[in-house]
């Protein structure tokens, strides 16, 4: 599972049935990997504010945002309005989808095509036979985007190893909820107690 919001998390779920153990860590704060020369200039963007560059530092709300600056830094578009008061990354949103701003349709396709690349690097690494599970609140925003193609072109390119990547079934949720049923899930299960008094 991957989801981008006001971070990134990233959880592997291991086992069958309602055997699920969820190894959680910080995935979100591994190094982010440029994939072609777009990637490139956006880490070398980011490297001279940031230091070192990782997956959260774009792929997030804050993430979309500064993809967005930095393409508009570099003049290739007309003047956006995209951002104006409120949350950026839903404006940039709004702006792209609904709009059909040219620098917004931009900064979403880099974010989605980094998005796409990440979560195929993981489900590689995992050798995700039961998929991936794109979570998180920008997901469900970005929907008609991320079908478009970018994402799954992304996901899926990863050399001798495409094959295998496409084997992988995707998946988007798109239930807000789906934090308050996984703490009530994990509630529900008898825990292991540790006495901490001693």
């Amino acid at each position: 599972m991957i989801g981008a919001g006001t971070g990134l998390g990233v959880a592997f779920l291991v086992g069958r049935g309602s055997e699920l153990q969820v190894i959680s860590g910080e995935g979100g704060h591994v190094a982010f990997a440029p994939a072609d020369e777009q990637q490139e200039a956006l880490w070398r963007h980011l490297r001279s504010s940031l230091g070192r560059v990782e997956l959260e530092h774009v792929l997030s709300g804050a993430g979309l945002a500064r993809i967005y600056l930095h393409l508009r830094s570099i003049g290739c578009f007309a003047k956006s309005a995209a951002l104006g008061d409120g949350d950026p990354a839903a404006a940039i949103a709004r702006a792209g989808i609904e709009k059909g701003d040219a620098l917004a349709l931009a900064a979403l396709d880099l974010f989605i095509a980094c998005y796409g690349a990440a979560a195929g690097d993981y489900a590689l690494a995992a050798l995700a036979r039961g998929g991936v599970f794109v979570a998180g609140g920008i997901a469900p925003k970005i929907l008609a985007r991320l079908r478009a193609g970018g994402f799954m072109a992304a996901f899926n390119a990863k050399g001798k190893f495409t094959e295998a990547a496409r084997a992988c079934p995707v998946h988007v949720v798109t239930n807000e909820r789906l934090g308050l049923l996984g703490a009530a899930a994990a509630m529900e299960r008898p825990q292991k107690r540790k006495d901490w008094s001693g």
